[in-house]
């Protein structure tokens, strides 16, 4: 995983509007199905195959380009320069089978802005095997050149003014 954290008490969201790839959560290798768009989500605690309050809220969203994200307080706008960024909002609750091959993976904090997320494994298999979107990321630069370092650019915006 790769990308910025943010702490934001999951008590006090209450919903997000984003422009981005969505209605649904991703996993780096099941990233298809989603459409690009402008989705409004209300916060839900969700878990797939338990409830039925779709889509879920919480996990990795694809192509962020920018939202706002409101809370019990006040609601804050969040933009992007930077292409190809997902959006995390919190993680789904810890799950696993007795393979171990379901097992979401979530970085601490409430709130992400990422670059690389994880992949996800099936009720057949672990994400390793489900194909090159299911290893690891990797980013080497053994020359440390700048020009080369990843960026993430946010614009952020708290009130009205």
């Amino acid at each position: 995983m790769l990308g910025i954290n943010f702490d934001l008490p999951e008590r006090q969201m209450r919903s997000v509007t984003y422009m981005g790839k969505g209605p649904y959560r991703v996993w780096k290798n099941r990233l298809k199905g989603g459409a690009f768009g402008v989705w409004n989500k209300k916060y839900n605690n969700t878990e797939t195959g338990e409830q039925w309050d779709y889509p879920e809220f919480k996990g990795y969203h694809a192509n962020f380009y920018g939202g706002i994200i409101n809370t019990e307080g006040q609601s804050f706008t969040v933009a992007t320069e930077t292409e190809d960024l997902f959006l995390r909002l919190y993680g789904a609750k810890w799950k696993t089978d007795q393979w171990h091959n379901y097992e979401p993976w979530f970085p601490k904090g409430d709130i992400s802005f990422m670059n690389a997320i994880p992949s996800i494994g099936s009720r057949t298999q672990t994400r390793e095997t489900t194909g090159p979107a299911g290893l690891d990321n990797i980013y080497y630069d053994y020359e440390k050149d700048p020009t080369r370092a990843l960026r993430i650019i946010l614009w952020f915006k708290f009130g009205d003014k």
